[in-house]
């Protein structure tokens, strides 16, 4: 291949990198939110529960508490597990592809409104499997 293909290889694996970055920031982002949201829940349950001398802690509350928290730490080492894969792209091969598939679909499993930041994870994991090697690519290139 001409020097175009090295090129587009290495802007492959650019926009595969910037991507993954993309969806881990999501991610940490979302679950910072979702762990706000279940403290200042937990909060607002005590509050009330001293103010009106009622027991709110329902089981259909706290299943949601618990699917926001199981999501939020689910997000937080799905992100990890992405960034480490993406910057280990090179020695993992479609490994790495594989495990950011993974970290990105898992926090779906908790609740699924993490979708919402872990798409770009999917898309970078698609991408992340197009990517070659350097020694794919480098004997690509000399060809």
């Amino acid at each position: 291949m001409t020097t175009g293909g090295k090129n587009y290889e290495s802007s492959m694996k650019v926009a595969t990198i910037i991507i993954v970055i993309l969806g881990v920031l999501a991610c940490i982002g979302l679950g910072i939110m979702w762990e706000i949201d279940v403290s200042e829940a937990a909060k607002l349950i005590d509050e009330t529960n001293e103010s009106l001398q009622v027991n709110i802690n329902t089981e259909e509350v706290d299943a949601i508490i618990s699917a926001e928290k199981n999501g939020a730490i689910a997000l937080f080492i799905g992100g990890a597990i992405s960034l480490i894969s993406v910057l280990l792209m090179g020695k993992l091969k479609k490994i790495s592809a594989l495990l950011i598939l993974v970290s990105a679909i898992v926090p779906a499993i908790f609740n699924p409104g993490a979708l919402l930041a872990t798409f770009l994870l999917i898309i970078g994991a698609i991408l992340a499997f197009f990517v070659k090697p350097k020694t794919q690519a480098s004997q690509a290139a000399a060809a």
